[in-house]
């Protein structure tokens, strides 16, 4: 069974839809009314994923969830994977399977934050045969309106995982904190996707 670290752990086998932020969750500029005042059940994934990078976007009217990674419900070393699922919050008809993540392994921990029409998927650990971790470098630029991953290549000065993430004003995203390897880290990266390499 995969050792738990501390930290947030989203179970999102069958979606659980909680709006207690404004509409800026899903678009800093969207007209689309997304209530914001209940819990619903909303759609199902089409299997349990735990510990996924998870990111929101409304596009054509309509909002969706992206999860990104994650621990399937076997819990073991085998169940960490590369796949990525778009779910239709307003439709349980509407779940389409992604093109897995780009990266050499499946990994778990990583976090996602929207800049615009791209996701960023940041960071993450893997776990191998002997059970010792690695954290990622990696970010991973996820295009929204094509529901595809771009080929930027993007890497962290610090490997991380287990972070905090936030976006400032639509343009920056603040990596606060979190685990490297073996460590806790105090220190925040700062990543603008306006640039063309690196952070």
């Amino acid at each position: 069974m995969i050792k738990q670290r501390w930290g947030l752990v989203l179970h999102a086998g069958v979606l659980m839809v909680a709006f207690i932020y404004s509409n800026e969750v899903f678009s800093q500029n969207s007209r689309t009314a997304i209530p914001t005042t209940s819990m619903e059940r909303s759609s199902s994934l089409p299997e349990p994923i735990t510990n996924a990078a998870i990111s929101g976007f409304t596009k054509n009217e309509k909002a969706h969830i992206y999860t990104f990674d994650g621990l399937d419900s076997t819990l073991k070393l085998s169940g960490i994977n590369k796949r990525c699922y778009r779910v239709n919050v307003q439709d349980s008809n509407d779940v389409l399977r992604l093109p897995d993540l780009p990266d050499t392994l499946g990994k778990i921990a990583a976090s996602a934050t929207r800049i615009g029409t791209k996701s960023y998927i940041i960071g993450g650990y893997h776990i191998y045969a002997d059970g010792s971790e690695k954290s990622s470098k990696l970010i991973h630029e996820f295009d929204l309106l094509r529901d595809t991953f771009t080929t930027k290549n993007i890497e962290l000065p610090l490997p991380i995982d287990d972070q905090v993430q936030a976006s400032w004003n639509d343009t920056l995203i603040f990596i606060i904190i979190g685990w490297y390897d073996a460590t806790n880290v105090r220190y925040t990266q700062i990543y603008n996707p306006k640039k063309t390499r690196g952070i």
